[in-house]
């Protein structure tokens, strides 16, 4: 309701405020009851009468958020003629759907359209058990011909219209929503105001016209594309946004999985790497241990070959022979060794070596296809040229 011309709701005192307590800015003006203080402010009652039923239906038709305990006590007019509600204690709410049955339903018995009616309150989902559309509209219509068939409409009491309505729900297993009763407890107590301000004037009459304006820009074919288009845009804005999350959540668990596929094999080649160091140690260590056997070995027999050939030449010979032949054959054992060591140091150096040239080979390949390329085509240019 901002910027409604004299209308404004009151500040709120957020310093003063919490769960329990709704504490508002001071309102410098008198009930709108008091009709010596109005003529007093120059404030006609007619103007507030007209404003008030304004007010009354866009809260309720254009908002679908209404003060639900709106009596004398609550509304206040300020000198200048604003008019200012107090106690937001009971507020109540319709959906967009709530409020074009009601406005059927309000429109159906101001126009003495009973069918329109019945139909409303089946469509409108508040009857609980199968009704018969016939039987209803006879049901409303014993209902609003009293009032609307020979009566002023200035002179027809909504109250006793909503009493009615309600004297048939047990009959018709109507269904009570709390915020039905709320509305016709506004209802009730915008009528009684309404009197208060002008006796002679209907304030309900004076909603009608801009509830059947509301109902034309509500459901003429223009909005009701408009409508339907702004579904459709939601429901793709939504699919494509859950498309979204979908591919980036597969995104992110086949990075996860490549992760992990990384590591176990980064942990894989960790252990082969360690293990071959350990069997190459091992290895190495036996293949020391045998040298170092044979050396000891080598030293034995030529010990003994001084000790047995002192005094023979033939036994210093055959312990020369025996060593000379052990000797060859270590250096045979480590140079296959050496071999086999240098050979595995070498693959792994071409293999490194390779993996690091790739791109800049791959590049080099590249420019030289290009180049090749630019001097076919500069060849045929030229001989097209002659």
């Amino acid at each position: 309701m901002r910027g409604e011309k004299g209308f404004r709701v009151p500040e709120i005192d957020w310093a003063r405020t919490n769960k329990r307590v709704l504490t508002l800015e001071w309102i410098s003006g008198v009930r709108i009851d008091n009709h010596k203080a109005l003529q007093k402010f120059g404030v006609e009652r007619e103007e507030l009468l007209e404003r008030s039923a304004r007010i009354f239906f866009k809260q309720t038709f254009r908002d679908g958020f209404f003060h639900a305990d709106i009596h004398p006590g609550n509304l206040f007019i300020e000198p200048d003629g604003t008019m200012v509600p107090v106690d937001f204690g009971i507020m109540g709410t319709l959906s967009l759907k709530t409020r074009h049955h009601l406005a059927d339903i309000l429109k159906g018995f101001m126009e003495r359209d009973y069918k329109r009616v019945a139909k409303a309150y089946i469509d409108a989902g508040y009857t609980t058990a199968e009704v018969d559309l016939d039987s209803l509209t006879l049901a409303c219509r014993s209902i609003g011909e009293p009032l609307f068939g020979s009566k002023n409409l200035n002179d027809i009491s909504f109250a006793e219209l909503l009493l009615g309505v309600i004297s048939i729900g047990d009959r018709f297993e109507l269904n009570t929503q709390t915020k039905l009763l709320l509305l016709h407890k506004s209802m009730l107590q915008g009528e009684g105001m309404g009197q208060l301000l002008n006796s002679r004037v209907n304030i309900w009459l004076r909603t009608q016209p801009l509830i059947e304006q509301w109902l034309f820009d509500n459901r003429n074919p223009r909005t009701a594309l408009l409508a339907l288009a702004t579904k459709v845009t939601a429901k793709i804005t939504d699919g494509l946004a859950g498309l979204l999350e979908d591919n980036n959540a597969t995104q992110n668990v086949g990075a996860q999985q490549a992760g992990a596929q990384q590591a176990g094999a980064r942990q894989a080649g960790t252990q082969q790497a360690g293990a071959a160091q350990q069997v190459g140690a091992q290895q190495a260590g036996a293949q020391q241990a045998g040298a170092q056997q044979v050396g000891a070995q080598a030293g034995g027999g030529v010990s003994e070959g001084e000790g047995a050939g002192g005094g023979s030449g033939a036994g210093v010979s055959e312990g020369e022979q025996r060593l000379a032949r052990q000797l060859g054959f270590l250096a045979k054992s480590l140079q296959k060794l050496s071999k086999k060591l240098s050979q595995k140091d070498s693959r792994k150096n071409s293999q490194k070596s390779s993996r690091q040239a790739s791109p800049k080979s791959s590049r080099e390949n590249s420019q030289k296809s290009s180049q090749k390329s630019s001097q076919k085509s500069s060849q045929k240019n030229s001989q097209e040229t002659f």
